[in-house]
C-alpha cells in the first residue's frame, strides 16, 4: 500500500473523528487507564509503530547520535549517549507523553521516533526524527499519517499539532503534505513555528 493510501486513510479517520458528536451533547473525556504509549501503538504495511523499550536502547542511540539529528531537536542532548537513550525510553510509563518506535517489519530495524505529548486539555503535539541512514525513503510519510489517524481516533477531542523550524524545509514540506498548515505562531521551542492540522 502506498504513501498516499496511507495519508488518505489517515485524513479520513481525522474528518470522522471530528465531525462526531458526543453521545451527551458535549464532550466529557475520562481520564486514561494506560500509558500513553499503549493507547498509541499501531501498524502499517511495511511498519509497526509501539512502545520503545528498555532493550532499544542500543538501536534508540545509534539513529539519534547524529548532528543532523540533535541540532534540530532541542531535548536531545549531543552526543546522545546510552544513558540519554534510556531515560527517554523511561518517559513511556507516563499518561501524557511518550516515545513510540517505529520498526521496519523485513527486519525489525528501529528506524525512527515519533513523539506524542498532551498539551493541557485540548492538544496533542507530535513530533519525530528518522534515522539518517533511512531517510528519504517515505518512511516518516507512511509512519506519522498512521500515528496521526491512531490519534485522531483515541482523542477526537485534542488538535494536533506540531512545531518546526522554518528552515528545516524537509520537515516543513512533509507537514503540509500530511496536512498540516503553519498558524504563524512561535513555538514554545526557541526559533519554532506552530502547525495545526486540518481535518
Amino acid at each position: 500500500m502506498s504513501a498516499k493510501v496511507w495519508i488518505e486513510r489517515a485524513r479520513g479517520a481525522l474528518s470522522k473523528a471530528f465531525r462526531a458528536p458526543s453521545r451527551l451533547g458535549f464532550d466529557l473525556p475520562g481520564p486514561p487507564t494506560e500509558a500513553l504509549a499503549e493507547r498509541l501503538s499501531t501498524s502499517t504495511l511495511n511498519f509497526t509503530i509501539a512502545p520503545l523499550m528498555p532493550d532499544d536502547a542500543p538501536a534508540l542511540r545509534a539513529i539519534t547520535d547524529d548532528a543532523a539529528i540533535t541540532d534540530n531537536i532541542s531535548f536531545l542532548k549531543s552526543p546522545f549517549t546510552i544513558e540519554d537513550a534510556g531515560a527517554l525510553i523511561q518517559v513511556n510509563g507516563q499518561l501524557e507523553d511518550c516515545f513510540l518506535g517505529v520498526r521496519r517489519r523485513a527486519d525489525r530495524a528501529l528506524v525512527a521516533v515519533i513523539g506524542t505529548h498532551l498539551r493541557g486539555e485540548s492538544a496533542a503535539e507530535i513530533g519525530y526524527w528518522v534515522g539518517v541512514s533511512y531517510q528519504r525513503q517515505g518512511y516518516a510519510t507512511e509512519a506519522l499519517a498512521a500515528l496521526l489517524g491512531k490519534v485522531a481516533d483515541t482523542m477526537p477531542e485534542r488538535q494536533i499539532t506540531a512545531e518546526c523550524r522554518p528552515e528545516n524545509l524537509g520537515s516543513v514540506r512533509l507537514l503540509e503534505k500530511l496536512g498540516f498548515r503553519k498558524t504563524g505562531s512561535s513555538g514554545v521551542r526557541p526559533g519554532r513555528i506552530v502547525f495545526t492540522l486540518k481535518p
